[in-house]
């Protein structure tokens, strides 16, 4: 039997109506705990749940996608290795900023997506502080000044049609999200230095 080690990991008010009998301890409280004691694979983490079975669950972080793979050790016994693979392949381009179609005063952000749908080419639009708004084309699919390099290659993971993604997740947290490939991005939008670009293959 393996050892279980428990961390208690939040405790959190809820609603009596959403209590169930297999994730309450009390009348008021539910408890979540973390099954630490064994190893995980590299960029995986476990899922959290109201106890720590035998039979415990992990999941591979954003960005990442399991594998298994065989191995024969030298008892001559086969083997089930897991693996957390990297869904993004890293370029050596480091600038993809693309130039907006068009600039526009809007009032606030929902005015900014109104002239977007009034524009046979724009695809995304984005409102910038000074009341600008930005009216980008294909292949460009989200536009963020307010988004670092984690939360950028989570927002890829999470669109479908996400395929090519650019960020300066410094000070600035620029992020582009894009449809195609890289090599199908015109050139004239990767003449810099100080971006990370990835696309996505898994």
């Amino acid at each position: 039997m393996w050892k279980l080690y428990h961390q208690w990991f939040s405790i959190l008010n809820i609603d009596d109506d959403s209590k169930t009998v297999s994730d309450t301890v009390d009348d008021e409280r539910l408890v979540v705990v973390y099954c630490n004691e064994y190893d995980l694979p590299e960029k995986a983490e476990w899922i959290p749940r109201a106890s720590c079975e035998e039979n415990k669950r992990f999941a591979c972080k954003s960005g990442y996608q399991l594998q298994i793979q065989t191995s024969c050790k030298e008892n001559g016994k086969w083997y089930l290795e897991p693996s957390c693979q990297d869904c993004y392949k890293y370029s050596n381009v480091t600038y993809l900023v693309p130039d907006p179609i068009d600039t526009i005063p809007a009032s606030d952000q929902e005015e900014c997506d109104e002239l977007c749908k009034n524009n046979t080419q724009c695809t995304y639009s984005g409102r910038s502080r000074d009341t600008r708004c930005f009216l980008f084309s294909t292949p460009v699919i989200f536009v963020s000044s307010s988004t670092d390099l984690d939360q950028c290659i989570k927002k890829c993971t999470e669109t479908n049609e996400c395929v090519t993604m650019s960020s300066k997740g410094t000070r600035e947290k620029l992020c582009f999200l894009f449809n195609v490939s890289l090599n199908k991005i015109p050139d004239k939008f990767k003449n810099g230095i100080g971006y990370t670009i990835a696309e996505k293959v898994c």
